[in-house]
């Protein structure tokens, strides 16, 4: 009895006839059928192509198992990553976790050591030489610098300045400066933990094009305290 083509799709006659289902006369009427019937066909060479795929993999994933145990971390992540569904996932997370590494690593030290160093640098203005008393500078213990600031003379016609600290008489911290723009002052940052207490005197001296000292230009007093 010939097979009609509603019957062998509520049959599921392409899947019986792929998985040896059917007997022997049914299979020749099926197999008669579809060689009429071009949509039964295509359902069984497509068919034929997912089982002949199926095997293929069936016979090679153990060899393809033992070669990812042997190969390196490295190379297995490579060969996962090659498969597009795996590499988006992949991609994002290893994202995530660089940005996460970063802030933890540079971003974030680096704010907390701006916000710390904000705290701990203190800074004061200084008068030039009167008659009278030198004024104060009290800088925090533990600090690691302090700042200072002077207004240069504006009769003061120099593009450089040397600035050194001096104490009885001996130098101990000296630096150069380029000179600032009209109205504003120079500011220099001094290394705290090479100070000790006393008398100071920040000695501003004009600097040649030569890179020599030419002439002193102005003198502030400070005495230096630690609380």
């Amino acid at each position: 009895m010939p097979v009609k083509h509603k019957e062998a799709v509520e049959e599921h006659l392409a899947e019986r006839y792929l998985l040896g289902e059917m007997a022997p006369g049914d299979i020749e009427q099926f197999e008669q059928h579809f060689f009429e019937c071009p949509e039964c066909a295509a359902a069984v060479e497509e068919g034929q192509g997912l089982f002949a795929n199926g095997r293929e993999l069936m016979r090679t994933a153990p060899r393809m198992a033992e070669e990812r145990q042997r190969q390196p971390l490295w190379a297995s992540l490579k060969l996962w990553l090659s498969t597009p569904m795996g590499f988006v996932p992949v991609t994002a997370c290893l994202f995530l976790a660089a940005l996460a590494g970063y802030q933890n690593t540079v971003t974030i030290p680096a704010l907390q050591r701006v916000h710390e160093a904000a705290q701990i640098v203190p800074a004061f203005q200084l008068i030039a030489a009167t008659r009278g008393d030198a004024p104060a500078v009290t800088v925090p213990r533990g600090a690691s610098s302090f700042v200072l600031s002077i207004d240069v003379p504006p009769d003061a016609q120099f593009t450089l300045y040397e600035l050194g600290l001096t104490s009885a008489g001996r130098t101990v911290f000296q630096v150069k400066a380029a000179a600032p723009a009209a109205g504003q002052p120079v500011t220099i940052l001094v290394p705290a933990r090479e100070m000790t207490p006393g008398a100071f005197d920040l000695v501003v001296s004009a600097v040649g094009a030569d890179g020599q000292k030419r002439e002193r230009v102005s003198v502030f007093p400070f005495n230096l305290q630690f609380k």
